[in-house]
């Protein structure tokens, strides 16, 4: 399996066995990032953590449910830095990752080994 995929694969099973719900529209997203952050990164943590820290929705019906959603997860599991940390020990270890770390108020940074 592609590592990118396997890295989209183990968020998901991490997100699930938290129990953060995602909703289509916030699908994980991760990109390459500055070597000096590791090789991916994504900012899925900001994102389920609720509307005070990460909020883009369009409509009031959107906001709402969405506020209702995300404020549950940010007051069972924490900030989006708590909710990244959270996560990754959920991930536990991916082959070919060497590193995965919280950088900032919640990105979570992958590091793939070197071969």
């Amino acid at each position: 399996m592609d590592i990118a995929l396997q890295i989209r694969h183990q968020l998901e099973q991490a997100l699930e066995g938290l129990d953060i719900p995602l909703r289509q529209e916030k699908k994980i997203q991760f990109e390459f990032s500055e070597l000096s952050h590791g090789d991916y990164t994504t900012n899925i943590a900001l994102k389920v953590s609720g509307p005070q820290f990460h909020d883009n929705l369009n409509t009031p019906f959107e906001k709402n449910v969405s506020f209702t959603v995300k404020n549950t997860v940010a007051q069972r599991l924490g900030n989006p830095r708590e909710i990244a940390e959270k996560i990754i020990a959920s991930i536990g270890s991916i082959e070919g990752v060497s590193k995965i770390e919280v950088a900032g108020p919640g990105f979570i940074n992958f590091t793939l080994e070197a071969n």
